[in-house]
């Protein structure tokens, strides 16, 4: 594939027929979205309709070009880490409606991709937890909630109990399987966590001497749509005071999948190479640190960034 620099959020393009495709499909995600509750998406005048749907049908519907029909592929990769033809319409219309739409969830500026907290986001659950002085327990995995009396009684897998009034459970639902219930679950919530898959991604930081791309004036955002190619999007992460130069790439869904057996040495290799052919820099191809996060073998996530639904699911078990 060739190499098109820009700035802006999305790709451009000389084809004047793919321009106008580009452009339907994002008024046309947007207006869609648009017609869904925030609050209650099986409410949608075609919340039926658009749930039996996948967003791969979707997609061909709505779109005229290969190049479009590829991109939105990638749109649907890069947000929920999920491919097309697995997840509902409707519950991907809903998604990036809650985002702000389709060029707030996507962009850079005053968008999703913007900001980050100096030091990590971590240090919200961290900050949370001096403030609690030693309330928070960890490495306590729940087995067992039981409801049965006037408080409920939460047993953890090294046999402690707990007891309060109220729990709060804040894990993607497939985990919830995890736990026995007393009294058992509803049978439709039962049936709704058995069919909340987690995404697919491997994240991925290469760090370099130096911020290198920034001498050709980029700003170390790649969208990379080559099949080859390990990486789907990228972000510059260097340190806001210019140390510690580095671009975060996403190994993405399919691919994940596909890579998951090379060794760690080998996915940088990879992922280097990318990099040298975006850019046509050979720097790319000599990083000084590598880290990367397979959170598919994460046992207390399962997968990220989040749970998606399937076609069918949302409107038949989400209410």
């Amino acid at each position: 594939g060739k190499a098109r620099y820009l700035s802006g959020t999305f790709p451009s393009t000389w084809n004047p027929i793919v321009y106008l495709d580009y452009n339907n499909f994002w008024r046309t995600m947007d207006k869609l979205g648009k017609e869904i509750p925030p609050e209650a998406p099986w409410d949608a005048p075609h919340a039926e309709e658009w749930d039996k749907m996948t967003m791969k049908e979707l997609i061909n519907k709505i779109c005229w070009t290969k190049a479009v029909k590829e991109f939105a592929t990638l749109f649907v990769n890069v947000n929920v880490t999920s491919e097309p033809h697995e997840v509902s319409a409707l519950w991907f219309l809903w998604y990036v409606r809650q985002c702000g739409g389709t060029d707030r969830i996507f962009s850079v500026t005053n968008g999703g991709q913007e900001r980050k907290f100096k030091g990590g986001s971590g240090q919200i659950s961290e900050k949370i937890m001096e403030r609690l002085k030693g309330r928070v327990k960890l490495e306590r995995p729940v087995v067992c909630i039981d409801q049965t009396g006037d408080n409920v009684i939460v047993e953890t897998l090294n046999h402690e109990i707990y007891e309060g009034k109220y729990v709060i459970i804040a894990i993607p639902p497939i985990l919830t399987t995890k736990i026995h219930y007393k009294p058992e679950l509803p049978p439709k919530r039962n049936q709704l966590i058995q069919r909340l898959p987690m995404g697919c991604v491997i994240k991925t930081m290469v760090y370099y001497k130096e911020a290198f791309w920034e001498r050709k004036g980029y700003c170390g955002s790649f969208i990379i749509e080559d099949e080859e190619s390990p990486i789907g999007i990228t972000i510059d992460d260097t340190k806001p005071d210019g140390s510690f130069p580095a671009i975060m790439g996403f190994i993405l869904t399919r691919k994940a999948v596909k890579l998951v057996h090379l060794s760690k040495d080998e996915r940088k290799r990879k992922i280097c190479e990318a990099y040298a052919k975006a850019t046509g820099m050979e720097e790319a191809l000599h990083p000084v640190h590598y880290e990367e996060k397979n959170w598919n073998m994460e046992q207390y996530s399962g997968g990220c960034y989040t749970a998606y639904f399937p076609p069918g699911i949302m409107h038949s078990y989400g209410r």
